[in-house]
């Protein structure tokens, strides 16, 4: 009998194991879902309050297109006094050299994919705080090779301000890198100027 409780009670973990590994994955799952389709149009906007910070990618050789996941995170405490989208970035098959004007950062992206050159074209969105400024800006490595996954990522208060990008024709792909900076609030009643510094 002793032996029947056990293996009874050792099955019955097993099922309810099983059962909480059910309710776990699709958790999981959901919380790393892609932000487009392929082939599909890309929209992000983090709010009135928040920044892009981390940028994740997979690649599929049979679209020749990318899925995206930009993340945003809080950088002001109440909302953005002035914010911008882009025109165009790029033509397709062309490369990007962007930043956003001084002192604003990046708050959202957009783009649409052109079957024929099986390529991406880009817009962005640029916010600016009245009492926050950008400082020690620099430019990340290549945070990709082509056809391959991306995961990239900065540490508070760092924030993206610009974005480069090549594509090539052989891999129908491109390759990345971010431009970051710092971004600071200016302390008690005091606000920024143009000098990256308050006045």
């Amino acid at each position: 009998r002793l032996y029947t409780e056990m293996m009874n009670t050792k099955i019955a973990g097993k099922r309810l194991l099983f059962f909480r590994l059910l309710v776990v994955v699709p958790a999981i799952v959901q919380a790393q879902s892609w932000q487009n389709d392929y082939q599909a149009d890309l929209n992000v906007d983090c709010g009135n309050a928040s920044a892009l910070y981390r940028v994740r990618s997979q690649h599929s050789n049979d679209y020749e297109d990318r899925q995206w996941l930009w993340e945003c995170r809080n950088v002001v405490d109440t909302a953005f006094e002035n914010c911008k989208w882009t025109d165009l970035l790029n033509g397709v098959d062309q490369p990007i050299y962007f930043q956003c004007d001084h002192d604003y950062v990046i708050t959202g992206v957009y783009s649409s994919y052109n079957n024929g050159p099986k390529d991406r074209q880009w817009k962005a969105k640029c916010c600016k705080s009245l009492d926050h400024f950008v400082q020690d800006c620099r430019v990340s490595g290549q945070i990709n090779s082509y056809d391959s996954d991306m995961d990239f990522s900065v540490d508070y208060p760092e924030v993206f301000t610009g974005f480069y990008s090549a594509h090539l024709d052989s891999t129908e792909d491109r390759l990345w890198a971010i431009q970051v900076c710092k971004y600071i609030q200016c302390s008690g009643s005091l606000t920024c100027d143009t000098a990256d510094s308050c006045e």
